[in-house]
């Protein structure tokens, strides 16, 4: 019955008459403005998902954040770029995505500057991400053990890929850095690059996962299970 009032109440004095059905209306169809009710308008919302208990006031925002985000797992992709002696620079990220397919594959990862990486990749105008699954790989780019001697690094053969290849590696894609669509937020760059060619395995082979990073730990990515409808 409420409902009919509709075009005659505000859209706050629909609210109004739909949470104090009984005392709300009278035969003018108007609001009855009473003192307790006007506080209640004031004061924060009951149902709000911040609940005081949920929140740990000796941690700061920052921390709580980061702690948060430690739970979540991320693929581990190893960006690297041609540097000027001739050989490869490079760095582990855990922030690639896509950023849209159509029309054509553009992709992202966050970098932090300083950065000898960053500076290859604005100098050659592009870059190799690379996903993986051997963790071997990933502490040689974790302690920036990078060079001809880096075990992980495998010579090109027969590639168009420009950055060379690297043990445990599933996947490759080679991007042309787009600066002007770039931004630098704080002391991070979020770089954007459109993928121009890619080296995925056959769909024949046996599939293989990337390796994910959750909570300080690798995780073999085939560990992830499809999750129950609960």
């Amino acid at each position: 019955m409420l409902l009919r009032y509709a075009t005659s109440l505000s859209g706050l004095q629909v609210f109004r008459s739909l949470v104090y059905p009984a005392k709300v209306l009278n035969k003018n169809a108007s609001i009855i403005r009473n003192t307790a009710f006007y506080t209640s308008l004031t004061q924060k919302p009951v149902c709000s998902p911040f609940k005081e208990i949920d929140k740990e006031p000796t941690k700061s925002l920052t921390d709580q954040v980061r702690e948060a985000m430690r739970k979540v797992p991320h693929p581990l992709t190893v960006i690297t770029a041609n540097s000027s002696d001739g050989g490869l620079t490079g760095l582990l990220v855990s922030s690639f995505n896509t950023i849209t397919i159509h029309p054509e594959p553009m992709v992202s990862f966050n970098i932090k500057l300083p950065s000898s990486t960053y500076e290859e990749i604005a100098r050659t105008g592009s870059f190799t991400a690379t996903f993986i699954d051997s963790v071997q790989t990933a502490e040689s780019f974790l302690k920036r053990k990078i060079g001809s001697s880096n075990p992980s690094i495998e010579p090109m053969i027969g590639s168009q890929m420009q950055t060379g290849l690297l043990r445990g590696r599933i996947f490759s894609f080679e991007c042309e850095w787009m600066q002007e669509k770039s931004p630098q937020v704080g002391d991070h760059v979020i770089m954007v690059g459109r993928v121009t060619d890619c080296a995925i395995p056959p769909t024949s082979e046996s599939p293989r996962w990337p390796l994910m990073y959750r909570d300080g730990k690798y995780v073999d990515g085939a560990l992830l299970m499809p999750a129950k409808n609960k």
